[in-house]
């Protein structure tokens, strides 16, 4: 299974492939088409040309998210109560606030009232994602250093509540 979201930057447009035996290759075309209902010519035509890029060409691309996700990890974890790893790759950071908050929803939340930082709760990808929230590399750098800055405000506050 493969698809362009992240490597090429087209994740809105939902596009992928399957390669395997043509049973299971035939089950697949079969639930595709009643579930997705086909794939917009648009869209085709980009993930044709996204295809045809020179690998080289999105190096930059792939170098830019490597060095938010760096940036990001670096200040997460200078942060007391929060830890970071750096990704092996994909556009989100997993950032475990249990050292701050157990549950990761409330400090979804509470990030999203009181410092304007938009997260999403880990719970939301299953247990073994319970108290970390994913934060998205898509912005810049400068925007994701805000956020960062108002992650830190917000965690030196709460930890003295």
């Amino acid at each position: 299974l493969g698809s362009l979201s992240k490597s090429h930057a087209m994740t809105g447009y939902r596009i992928g492939w399957a390669i395997g035996p043509e049973a299971a290759i035939t089950a697949i075309g079969d639930w595709s088409a009643a579930a997705l209902f086909g794939v917009s010519q648009f869209v085709q035509d980009a993930a044709i040309a996204a295809l045809k890029l020179p690998e080289a060409e999105l190096a930059a691309y792939r170098q830019g998210f490597a060095g938010r996700a760096r940036m990001l990890v670096d200040r997460a974890n200078a942060i007391p109560g929060l830890a970071a790893r750096m990704p092996s790759g994909g556009m989100f950071v997993m950032l475990d606030v249990r050292g701050v908050l157990a549950d990761d929803q409330m400090f979804a939340l509470r990030l999203l009232r009181e410092a304007q930082v938009a997260v999403n709760p880990g719970s939301m990808f299953g247990q073994g994602a319970a108290g970390h929230v994913r934060i998205s590399l898509t912005p810049d750098a400068a925007v994701l250093g805000e956020a960062m800055d108002r992650i830190a405000q917000f965690v030196a506050r709460i930890s003295g509540e």
